[in-house]
């Protein structure tokens, strides 16, 4: 089962993805002011939240961006670091793939590169309407109860 949370995997779609976009998810996960953090608050639960909540979640969001091992990982992420698509093809299980239309924090090319690198044969792909980035925060039963009837057609114990 794979809630996808993808970083900055390799959506070279004919050269669509570049360094700018590497930039940009570098820039928006390091939060480096209050306003950074807010923006990402909205973006990660796909929605607008009341600015007493936004700031507590946000200030949260930035204290844990600062974290070394979450610095280390920002500042040593590459192009050439990023998930290759003979990576996915490899991957001989079934999977669920669960990408919520609400998704802000990453583009649908993303989404687009899962799609065409993962075996068709094998994988799931679920768009719920009413989920982005953290369906587990804030569509828990929804999001669970999709994952165990998926698993309850494809997993045998």
């Amino acid at each position: 089962v794979v809630q996808c949370e993808v970083g900055w995997g390799d959506v070279q779609t004919e050269g669509s993805h570049t360094d700018k976009e590497l930039e940009r998810i570098q820039k928006l996960f390091r939060m480096e002011s209050i306003t950074d953090a807010s923006e990402f608050v909205d973006k990660m639960l796909g929605l607008k939240v009341p600015f007493g909540f936004r700031y507590i979640i946000g200030w949260f969001m930035r204290e844990r961006s600062k974290r070394p091992g979450v610095r280390k990982i920002l500042d040593n992420a590459t192009i050439k670091s990023r998930l290759a698509k003979n990576e996915l093809r490899s991957i001989r299980c079934p999977t669920l793939l669960i990408w919520g239309q609400k998704e802000d924090l990453f583009s649908k090319e993303h989404l687009r590169f899962f799609k065409q690198n993962l075996r068709s044969d094998l994988v799931k792909v679920f768009e719920p309407r009413s989920i982005g980035h953290v369906g587990h925060v804030l569509g828990p039963a929804f999001l669970c109860g999709s994952i165990c009837m998926w698993a309850h057609e494809h997993v045998r114990c």
